[in-house]
């Protein structure tokens, strides 16, 4: 079995490029997907031996990029890395390399805090018209360009898959900071709030023959029933959640194409976030669509051991057999507790014929929990 690990760049900085990676060969891991863009985020780290509590700023990149490169949607670098961004990447591409452990590339592309806020023009918007503080639209024809250049300049850099994350209309429950609502039926709440209501996306709907702005408007009106606890019928959002699909399947084609283009073998690898209900094709990523230009799923996160046989389930009746599937396990509470839960996952992942695992994450977890991979 194959076992893959989620990495930040302050757990390699904190621990050494050679010595993390040589614990984690030790671990039987084969593969990292290092976080080369990432989000805001309050982080607690029980086992670094540098910090215990990390306050990541909003949307940072720890890869060497040309900043002149992007227009106003340009890349940010993390403080931790400023004057040792050449160094810090040369180090550990060798260091993990040394150790025949891949490094794949962790993107999170446009769940971008400081961008969205910074350019609200560029933001989805809900159907009130209140901008995102968090996600920048897919619709919008600079944020589409700005994110295909993102992933070509990652690509060149010397990894050897992208894996992305946030390539889609960002929903309305993953947010920023202190997430704060008062319903059960957050499904529901994330099928009222979570559509995009922004001028690209209605002005692409207009083009596609739907009636945005009737659409808008029911949206509105159920949700303020649903705000007062009135039973709702179905609204049907087909149509809509459709154009969200074929913009993200453009997204991905064109980035295979210039990739090809370019010489460029990097392996392209969608994350599925399908924890509790979550269905990824919501937000605009469907896996049989896009079989033609990835080269695999990562699909996270089932709940316990005992739910990967329905979360396996689930993926593949979305996923091709065509696309290979790699199964997540959350080393953190509430889905793993204790030690002998990881050696469950493994075990109920195999029956299931999945063979790839990659666990989330290694700064975070307690260490019992990834000392219990060897």
């Amino acid at each position: 079995m194959k076992k893959e690990m989620f990495l930040y760049p302050w757990d390699v900085m904190d621990e050494g490029a050679q010595a993390l990676a040589q614990r984690l060969a030790a671990l039987g891991i084969e593969s990292v997907s290092l976080a080369v863009v990432y989000h805001s985020g309050k982080l607690l780290l029980p086992h670094s031996p540098k910090r215990r509590v990390l306050l990541h700023q909003d949307s940072r990149s720890y890869f060497p990029f040309d900043a002149n490169r992007y227009g106003r949607l340009k890349p940010v670098l993390g403080e931790i890395l400023e004057g040792q961004v050449a160094s810090f990447w040369d180090s550990t591409l060798t260091a993990f390399h040394k150790e025949n452990i891949r490094v794949c590339a962790w993107v999170v592309v446009f769940h971008s805090d400081r961008l969205a806020r910074q350019n609200t023009d560029c933001a989805q918007r809900n159907a009130w018209g209140e901008p995102s503080p968090h996600s920048l639209c897919p619709s919008h024809e600079e944020v589409f360009r700005s994110g295909i250049s993102l992933l070509e300049e990652i690509a060149r850099a010397g990894v050897d898959e992208l894996h992305l994350e946030a390539v889609e209309y960002t929903g309305f429950l993953h947010g920023a900071h202190h997430e704060m609502q008062a319903f059960a039926d957050t499904a529901e709440l994330e099928r009222l709030m979570g559509l995009c209501f922004c001028p690209a996306c209605m002005d692409r709907a207009r083009r596609a023959g739907i009636d945005a702005l009737a659409l808008r408007e029911e949206v509105k009106e159920r949700a303020e029933r649903f705000f007062n606890l009135e039973p709702l019928k179905p609204l049907d959002t087909e149509a809509y959640v459709q154009l969200r699909t074929h913009r993200i399947t453009e997204l991905y084609t064109l980035l295979r194409e210039r990739l090809h283009a370019q010489g460029l073998c990097t392996k392209i690898k969608p994350i599925l976030w399908m924890t509790g209900d979550a269905d990824p094709r919501t937000v605009g990523v469907d896996p049989a669509l896009l079989a033609p230009v990835i080269d695999g799923v990562l699909a996270v996160y089932p709940s316990s051991p005992e739910s990967v046989e329905s979360f396996v389930a689930r993926a593949r009746a979305m996923v091709p057999q065509s696309v290979s599937l790699t199964g997540g396990v959350r080393l953190m509470a509430p889905q793993t507790l204790k030690p002998q839960q990881v050696s469950g996952y493994l075990e109920a992942y195999r029956s299931q014929g999945v063979n790839d695992i990659i666990f989330y994450n290694y700064g975070m977890a307690p260490l019992p929990l990834v000392e219990a991979l060897a």
